[in-house]
């Protein structure tokens, strides 16, 4: 028994194939830049290729963008990262456009989600996953670092200069 297609499948059928792409920037010192799809050059920086989970939103009765992103941690890169540096409370801004081909150019990008890292969700062989709130959250969350003996923690040294918004903080230390 033969099988047809119906018109209106043919018409799909030959339609160019749109992927969505994500471009993720995380906002240390040097910025990293990620990309769903090969490395690409946008707006003067180069992301590079790595695998993006579809990012999960979601608005709180404010209306305020929350969001999750994860990062693909095959190489172990963003998982040391994760573990070495503290990722709470740095700038990260997710973006978005289509494109009808892995060589086309990025055009009409748009971000979706700007904000601060609030949290590390998972850290796997597999993935890393971000929380982020919205730049827009009346609702700061400062970076949390904890001393205590025996746990993992990430203490700064005294004499670092912290530049956060328009204020400029040094550590000091005991004299």
């Amino acid at each position: 028994m033969s099988r047809t297609i119906s018109a209106p499948q043919q018409a799909e059928i030959v339609k160019t194939v749109t992927t969505p792409v994500y471009l993720v920037e995380l906002g240390f010192n040097t910025p990293l830049y990620y990309s769903r799809r090969q490395a690409v050059i946008y707006d003067g920086n180069t992301y590079i290729a790595n695998k993006i989970l579809p990012v999960k939103l979601t608005a709180d009765s404010k209306g305020i963008l929350k969001g999750t992103v994860s990062i693909s941690n095959i190489d172990l890169a963003i998982g040391a990262v994760a573990l070495a540096e503290t990722l709470q409370g740095k700038m990260c801004k997710v973006s978005t456009t289509h494109t009808t081909g892995a060589s086309a150019p990025l055009a009409d990008v748009e971000i979706i989600l700007e904000g601060i890292v609030n949290g590390v969700t998972n850290i796997s062989e597999k993935e890393v996953t971000l929380s982020i709130n919205s730049i827009n959250s009346s609702i700061m969350y400062t970076p949390r670092i904890y001393c205590a003996p025996n746990l993992f923690n990430h203490a700064i040294p005294a004499g670092t200069i912290i530049t956060w918004g328009d204020s400029t903080y040094e550590l000091v230390g005991d004299s």
